[in-house]
């Protein structure tokens, strides 16, 4: 409605998948739950297998430029009429794969286990070799995660089938504490079926290339003088280091 609306002045900031600052406040800031997050944090939790399109760009922008690229369209808006969209993304200019995302993951989880002092040192060594790859989504649903949740609710009828009915005493004290861990790793397989499901769109099915022209036009007229103010260099960021 407002895109329609040419009696306003109005411009609209579209960001791709908004991510941790690159500079401002401080490199790493957010508030929230981000897009990699799920995926570092279940790598973390011992997932290897990560359905994704590896050639498919993921397009991340940092918090802090795209907040930039707001504050100049701002700006513009109040001297000129703006243009009616302007696309905040890193793609076009600074590629960032799922493949070369998920093998980032990797890396950071051998770093995370080769510095942890708590836990056993010889599984921690052994967690962090156990690598994150890419793999199709059909081939995930086969064989991964959703797969174990299966089999995991078929153990917990199983045993609740074998459960004697009269009571059991020790037996179906034993019983009882399988079916619980069973219980509970079926509900972290599901809980992880779901952060896939819905972050699904952004790593297997969207190949879009988002391009950000109107966002350089904008910055080309900025002034020398007053373009530190406003950081927008999105073809500068190392992955690697980000």
């Amino acid at each position: 409605m407002v895109a329609a609306d040419e009696n306003l002045v109005r411009a609209i900031v579209r960001p791709s998948i908004v991510e941790s600052a690159a500079l401002y406040p401080f490199p790493g800031w957010n508030e929230g739950f981000t897009t990699t997050a799920p995926l570092i944090f279940l790598s973390l939790k011992g997932k290897v297998a990560i359905p994704a399109e590896e050639r498919l760009i993921l397009d991340i922008t940092p918090v802090d430029q795209v907040a930039a690229v707001m504050l100049a369209v701002t700006a513009e808006t109040m001297v000129a009429e703006p243009r009616l969209v302007f696309q905040a993304a890193t793609g076009d200019t600074n590629p960032n794969t799922m493949k070369r995302i998920v093998g980032l993951v990797g890396l950071y989880k051998r770093h995370h286990f080769d510095e942890k002092e708590t836990g056993f040192k010889a599984i921690n060594e052994i967690a962090g070799r156990m690598g994150t790859k890419t793999v199709s989504y059909e081939e995930y649903e086969k064989y991964s995660t959703p797969m174990l949740a299966a089999t995991a609710r078929k153990a917990s009828s199983l045993l609740e089938r074998i459960k004697p009915s009269w009571g059991g005493g020790k037996i179906s004290d034993v019983i009882n504490d399988v079916q619980s861990h069973v219980d509970r790793f079926e509900e972290l397989s599901t809980e992880t079926h779901e952060a896939f499901k819905l972050f699904k769109p952004f790593m297997s099915d969207n190949k879009y290339v988002f391009r950000a022209d109107n966002v350089r036009s904008l910055f080309e007229r900025i002034r020398k003088e007053e373009i530190n103010l406003l950081v927008w260099n999105p073809e500068d960021p190392d992955w690697y280091d980000y």
